[in-house]
């Protein structure tokens, strides 16, 4: 029985990365998103790291697919492609996409980031595959599978709201980060957290929003017994802020967070 799940769970995992490594062709075969990509990635070799890559669409998908004996059957039940009555369509097709990936790197499915050029037609800026055998935002934390040993080594994890935050932090040194996946953060987050490290800093964006959201992350981790303490940005993102003022900056405001209220 276990074997099996075991098996099942590879098949469709490895599934996963064999199509994030066609996104990841893809990339750079489209100057748009290719030049995008430069302007937010401030470096190739994290354009690598985190295999960052570019849905074209499920018919490319599919031929892909096609052209590498994948069967298609695996394609929807890993999330990668969905249907709507006769209509094939993938979530994240025509966005740049950050491969997630679990606690022991496997590839388990994609959050797909909205192109400048196409803002204005799209409700939504940054989208995951859904749920799956493989993948469930509610029990997923984006580079969690990166920031484990600097999570223990230095005994606290930085808790962002987006990828991008994550993956900038990460750019900057600042290895110990981890976000919810366009979730709020759940019990099961909490939990999943709670197997590595005892404090959390909350660093979420400089506005209403993200301050409500951050006493209820806090209420979240109390429940886990965790402590945790609030980062105040001055303004922003922790995406934004560090690229403007750098890792010893961010540095500086980790000693001025504070625990936050429960109550």
């Amino acid at each position: 029985m276990i074997e099996s799940i075991l098996a099942n769970y590879t098949l469709l995992t490895n599934t996963v990365q064999k199509v994030s490594t066609f996104f990841e062709h893809c990339l750079y075969q489209n100057e748009e998103v290719l030049s995008y990509a430069n302007s937010r990635i401030v470096s190739p070799d994290y354009l690598k790291y985190f295999h960052v890559g570019f849905d074209p669409g499920a018919q490319q998908i599919l031929e892909f697919a096609s052209m590498n004996n994948i069967d298609h059957d695996l394609l929807f039940r890993a999330g990668i492609l969905n249907k709507f009555e006769e209509r094939v369509y993938s979530f994240t097709s025509n966005r740049l996409i950050f491969p997630l990936r679990d606690t022991l790197g496997n590839f388990v499915g994609f959050g797909g980031r909205i192109l400048p050029s196409q803002e204005l037609n799209s409700h939504s800026k940054y989208i995951n595959t859904p749920s799956s055998e493989v993948f469930s935002k509610s029990l997923f934390l984006y580079n969690l599978h990166n920031a484990i040993p600097y999570i223990q080594s230095n005994k606290y994890c930085v808790l962002v709201e987006g990828n991008m935050d994550a993956v900038s932090l990460f750019m900057y040194g600042i290895y110990n980060v981890a976000a919810p996946c366009g979730t709020a953060f759940t019990d099961t987050h909490a939990l999943l957290l709670k197997c590595f490290t005892n404090t959390v800093i909350v660093c979420y964006d400089a506005d209403f929003a993200g301050e409500k959201n951050a006493q209820k992350t806090i209420k979240t981790l109390a429940k886990a017994n965790i402590s945790s303490y609030l980062l105040k940005l001055p303004s922003g993102d922790p995406d934004s802020y560090v690229r403007q003022y750098g890792k010893d900056a961010f540095l500086q405001l980790l000693t001025t967070s504070m625990p936050l209220e429960t109550s």
